[in-house]
Parts: C-alpha cells; structure tokens; sequence
C-alpha cells in the first residue's frame, strides 16, 4: 500500500546526535496545537520552569504539509482510498492530511472536510441565522453520506490507517465524526512525536516514553456555547486519542491574542502587566469556520492567568466559509429553477455544481482588495455547454464557467464583514466605557480568512475615522498565531490551581429488571456547584443501600449523571449501569422482612476521580453487596465508570489569582 505520508527525506533521523532534549527535573516539553477547520498547525519547544513572556520566542513549528516541505499547516481533512493489497484482497486506506487541490487520486470512496465543525453545538441544534442553518445541514449532510459509504464498504473490506511515527498500518474503524476526529488527534499527536524524534535523533521507543512522561499540552477551542459543554467533548476525544490527562484547553481568540501582545512588544523589558494607561486589543481571528473576538490587555496578564483575565471572548459561526455559502445562495436566488439545466455536459449533481464555483470563488477572493476586477470562475475550460449565453446583472455564464461582477463581489464582502463588526463594535465599545484606564484600543486582525486586502481596508475604513488602529497579527504567514499563542501559555504561565465545579452534579438512581421497570429513586447530589475540587476537605463522594423488592434477575442498576446550574436538573452528562446476573455471582443475599415480603439489599458508592479538565464518575458495588462484609472479595467488586465534565473552565472564573 502507498504510504500515507512519506516524510522521511524531509527529517532523517540523526544516529550521531547525543539527545539533550530533556533533562530530568528541569525541562519539559510542551506542545501547542491548533485544530482548525481547514488546516491544523503544531508547534513544541523544551522550557525550563516557567519563562518571562517577553524572554520567550516563537517554538518550533511541526513541518506537517506533505505537499510543502516547508509547511507548517497540515489540511484537516480525511480521505479513504481503496486500495488492493499484495494478496489481491481489496482494502481501505484511510489517509489525513491530503491536499484535496492537489487532484483527485484514483479509487477515493470518501473526502470528508471541515471535521471541527461536527463539533460545534451548533452542528446538531438549528441555527436562528438561514444561511449558518444551510450551510451546516448541508455539511451534516455531506459527512452522514461518506460516513455511510464508509460504512457499508467496511463490511467486506478492513480499514487501515497508518501511524506517521511508526509507519505501521493498523486496523481502524469509523463509525462517527467523533471517531474520526480521535483518529485525526491521533495522528497529529504521532506527527508532532516522528518531528520531535527526528529533530532530536531519538527512537521511536524513547520518544514514545517522553510524550507520556515529560509534556504539556494545550489546544484551543471556540468559545461557542454559554457553557463548558464543547471543551468536555474535546477531552473526551483527546483521551481517546492518548493525549495526557491533563491536557490544556484554550480559547482560540484568547491566543491568537497572546501572541500578538508578545510579538508586538518585541523584546521589550518592562513587564507586560505593570504598564500603566495600557491599550486594549480587539482580536479578530476569522477562521476557516469561526470568527473568534476578543478584548485583552496586556495588564491582564501574569504568570497565574493562564487564559488572560475572566472573560473568554466569543465565537460566530462566521469564518471564511460564510462568505461562500453567501455566494452560493446568490445563485440560487438568480437561478431559483437551478443552475445545471444550463450546464449540459456538467457530471454531478446541483449541489456539486455550486460547491464547484464556490471552490473558485475561494480561490480567488484571497487575493481581492478595494481596487477590485471581475472574477471569472472556470470549471472545466471549453467542456462545458451553456444552452444559452446567460447574462445577469451580477454576472454571466460562460462556456468556461462564470463571470462574477466586481460591485457584487464588494456586495458580498461587505454583508459578510456586517456582522463581524456589528460584534467588534460591542467589543471596542465595552472596551472605552468599562475600563477608564485604556489609553486606546487597537483591533488585531488574525486568521486567513483576514487574508484577503479587502478585510484590512475595510476595518480600517470603518475604525481609523473613530480613533481605532486596526493592524495585521505579525507573522502570520511564518507563524500559525493560534498555536503560537497556546505554546505561550504553557510555557510562560502557571497552570491554574484554583479547580472549581462548574455545576452541582448529582445521580438518581434506576432499576430494572429483565421483565419490568422496578424502581427510580431521587436525585442524590455528589458534587456542589462551586465546590474546590483541590480541597482534601470537600466529599465527592456518597454511599447507599437501595433495598429491592421480590428481585428478578438479571438486576440492573442504572444511574443517570445529573448536572444543576440554575434551577432544574438537566440529564445531559452520561449514565453509568452496573448489571447483576444472578443472586451467586455477586454473592449477595435475599433477606425477608418481617412483613413477609422477600427484599435484596445492596449498598452502592459513587465518587469521582479527577483527571485534568474531564473527571470519572465512579460507581462500585462491593462483592456481597456489603462494603463491611468479612466475606467480601475485593478483586469480585463490580466497577463502572463514566467520565463527565466538572471543572469550571479558567476562563469562565472570577478571581482566577486567589488561593
């Protein structure tokens, strides 16, 4: 099979070179990694103890683009290719990675993009915004249809992908979006292990024990949603992807931010925090899926703040894509009948026609600034046969493709840029009303979807008659800022200590038998909102006995995972059910009451192990069905467990610094 990645000749591994990566007790490494929703970024450096910001330099980035030796954005996209093996059996190949520009290879069953935004709660709930609602639905759409292609092609035929550290192929299974983003983790995870070896000329063995022994890591999150929910369900997949357990989550917004404080001052050696009549910067981060905006003053940072302050910015689902789907819907209003009745020789179907001039229309609006000419958009170059010449005022269909106007192409620049900053308005508002120390703000474009010069001119059209200096992030193009940003914080700032429940979390308890429901018990509280988690004095835990009446077995215990911020109980984090076989294999008892009725009793506990941002909700029932049992056998105690999210993010957290 072809491999996955040949990365090899890009960095041979050095057999002469005495490894000083780490030195025990005074160094470790950390890694910093950007998911994004079109390309994904990796950066790492060995620190010592915690470094001055202002003494920090950028890391090195993980050269990660197969298709540029030089390139430090590896596309976040998954291909499976069919593939025939040298026993002439048919098989899977499941690829990351792969440049989908850089042509269709033969035998692709599936190309499945834009991972990340499976992510966002706004993937599985319905949008208020029209255009967010389609062009999510359509995406939805698009990964249900390779996932079912996967799927049913995975019945007579393995999958395997292969390991960018080891280059073994090894047998996966994709089921979900979830599952394949793990595996996405996974391989970013290896590919930052394979650069880190080669770099260093360590084994694959010694790097493998490094990354489980001496690294932080920290990764980046929108900041979509009014609660911890999405950071919980980057964790879960992170720890299945075999990242360390207390793995750092970000705001995206918070550091491209950091970034930009840290190669703005460029060496300068007062502290960042002890400026007096400080400015205020709005960062604009526009993505590939998101735009993320935030305000963050230089003041706000110490070596405690690991996320710059309280506030955590906010994420819209208004990143580069929008403006594509806006383009899109502008011929399907011209065209409400459909576009490929006009496109004879056209092979696809409608929806595949207009995601064709929408990749055109991508390629070109990178490059569009104030002074801006028609754009023509050519699919196939004379191959295809309008029925008619078909002029709009907007734009014109030709034999090669499409012509779209210059005043329409502004048109939909401007209503996309709209409500970016009808929310950077609030921000910079915010900004000189609530903080009478700020001496001036200045909004900090980031992001490629800032790339195109019309972004610049326009935020600087709409803010520089205000008294606001709009500037480009720094080194965009050498630097990934996200990843940077992250890296700044792992290795410039202590890690928060203050652990906070972020809800009450509680169990109410189920039982049920083969044949009938028997009995739901109240909901039993086992951590308090607000509790320290860090607290040796605070009980997270609880102890029961639940008595059932004339038991039928097999018996299950099923406890739901309660969550309560305001006022009501809300079963969204999780079950956790142990099942009884039969009386003997538990060695339980039947006892008789004294109303004759026959009644098994059974105690139960209930506690949670911590384990960075996710915890595990613990159930154990003793053998015997008695914790004080002298009978009891230990290694017999039925054990299950469910990992739930309890931590109060630090960024969503009022005075972060106290002890």
């Amino acid at each position: 099979m072809q491999s996955l990645i040949s990365r090899r000749k890009h960095f041979p591994l050095n057999q002469n070179h005495q490894s000083n990566l780490i030195q025990p007790d005074t160094h470790r490494l950390k890694v910093a990694i950007d998911f994004g929703t079109t390309t994904s970024s990796i950066c790492y450096d060995k620190v010592a103890s915690v470094e001055p910001l202002q003494s920090r330099k950028v890391a090195r980035n993980v050269l990660c683009n197969p298709y540029e030796p030089a390139g430090h954005r590896v596309p976040s996209t998954a291909v499976v290719h069919e593939d025939i093996a040298s026993d002439g059996r048919k098989r899977l190949v499941l690829k990351f990675g792969e440049d989908l520009d850089a042509g269709r290879s033969h035998g692709v069953l599936a190309e499945i993009t834009l991972m990340k935004m499976s992510l966002l709660p706004l993937y599985l709930e319905k949008s208020s915004d029209r255009l967010t609602a389609n062009m999510l639905n359509s995406l939805k759409s698009r990964h249900q249809d390779a996932l079912r292609k996967i799927q049913f092609e995975a019945v007579t035929s393995d999958m395997y992908t292969q390991d960018p550290l080891t280059g073994q192929f090894r047998l996966c299974v994709v089921n979900s979006m979830e599952d394949l983003i793990t595996l996405f983790f996974e391989f970013l995870w290896h590919l930052t292990m394979r650069h880190c070896a080669a770099e260093y000329g360590i084994g694959v063995e010694d790097v493998t024990s490094l990354f489980h022994e001496s690294v932080d890591v920290a990764i980046s999150v929108p900041s979509i949603g009014s609660d911890d929910s999405p950071m919980g369900n980057y964790q879960q997949l992170l720890n299945k992807a075999g990242y360390p357990k207390n793995t750092c989550i970000l705001f995206e917004g918070k550091s491209a931010g950091l970034f930009h404080l840290v190669t703005e001052r460029g060496g300068e050696n007062d502290r960042l925090d002890q400026v007096e009549r400080q400015p205020a910067f709005i960062i604009v981060d526009i993505g590939g899926g998101t735009t993320d905006i935030c305000s963050v003053r230089p003041c706000e940072i110490n070596n405690e703040t690991v996320m710059l302050g309280s506030s955590p910015g906010l994420s819209v689902v208004d990143g580069s894509l929008k403006l594509n789907e806006m383009f899109k819907e502008h011929l399907r209003q011209k065209f409400p009948e459909g576009l490929l009745r006009y496109m004879a020789e056209f092979l696809g179907t409608e929806s595949d026609l207009l995601d064709a001039f929408a990749a055109g229309f991508e390629f070109h609006k990178r490059d569009t600034g104030t002074d801006m000419n028609d754009i023509e958009i050519q699919l196939y170059r004379g191959a295809l046969k309008p029925t008619e010449e078909l002029c709009r005022d907007t734009f014109e269909l030709t034999r090669d493709g499409l012509v779209l106007r210059n005043f329409m192409l502004r048109r939909l620049f401007d209503m996309w840029l709209d409500n970016i900053f009808h929310l950077v308005d609030k921000e910079v508002r915010n900004a000189r009303l609530y903080n009478s120390e700020v001496q001036s703000v200045t909004i900090c474009l980031a992001g490629w979807g800032s790339r195109p010069p019309y972004v610049l001119e326009a935020f600087g059209n709409r803010y520089r008659q205000q008294g606001t200096k709009v500037v480009m992030v720094q080194d965009l193009d050498q630097s990934p800022a996200v990843a940077q940003g992250n890296f700044l914080s792992l290795a410039s700032q202590m890690v928060i200590q203050k652990k906070v429940a972020r809800a009450t979390f509680g169990t109410r308890l189920h039982i049920s038998s083969s044949f009938r429901h028997v009995d739901t018990h109240g909901t039993q509280r086992v951590v308090h909102q607000g509790t320290d988690l860090e607290d040796p004095r605070q009980q997270s835990s609880l102890t029961r006995t639940v008595v059932t009446e004339n038991p039928v077995f097999p018996l299950t215990l099923k406890f739901d995972i309660m969550s309560d911020t305001e006022f009501q109980w809300v079963e969204n984090e999780g079950t956790v059910q142990i099942e009884f076989e039969s009386l003997g294999s538990c060695g339980f008892r039947l006892e008789q009451r004294g109303d004759g009725v026959t009644v098994l009793k059974v105690q139960y506990s209930v506690h949670v192990c911590y384990r960075g941002m996710v915890s595990i909700m613990v159930l154990t029932v003793p053998h015997t069905g008695d914790f004080d049992n002298t009978e009891r056998n230990r290694n017999l105690d039925m054990i299950a467990s469910q990992p739930i999210n309890i931590q109060k993010h630090a960024a969503r957290m009022d005075n972060i610094d106290d002890p």
